[in-house]
């Protein structure tokens, strides 16, 4: 889903208008203005991560009320096959979401099990 925030060109615009306009490129009073953008910018970014943990949690308590059970715990490590290949991976909400889409898929929680299977099929 896009949003129409076009956030990156507003602050340009922003910056860039108060650097030549307000300051007339003055580093002395350029730097520290752009310094503080910097850390706005920053806690931004935090408030982000934050809110899509959050909002994470919230999908899994749906799923879990809806009945969907993961077979792992954000950080676990993992192993599937692809095809003829054993592909380890690190569970999180990417994982959650492949699981929704198709919860039949083989999950191995070492990877000589994940050998093993495929050796099997062969």
């Amino acid at each position: 889903m896009a949003t129409n925030i076009k956030m990156g060109k507003f602050l340009k615009q922003n910056v860039l208008d108060t650097i030549s306009i307000k300051y007339k490129y003055d580093p002395s009073r350029s730097l520290p203005y752009l310094k503080e953008i910097q850390e706005q910018l920053v806690e931004v970014q935090d408030l982000v991560k934050e809110t899509t943990t959050y909002m994470n949690r919230v999908i899994r308590i749906k799923d879990e009320e809806q009945g969907n059970i993961y077979p792992f715990t954000e950080g676990d490590d993992y192993w599937t096959i692809d095809g003829d290949s054993v592909v380890w991976s690190c569970w999180d909400d990417i994982s959650e979401e492949m699981h929704r889409d198709d919860p039949y898929t083989q999950y191995f929680e070492t990877e000589l099990e994940a050998n093993n299977y495929l050796k099997k099929q062969k």
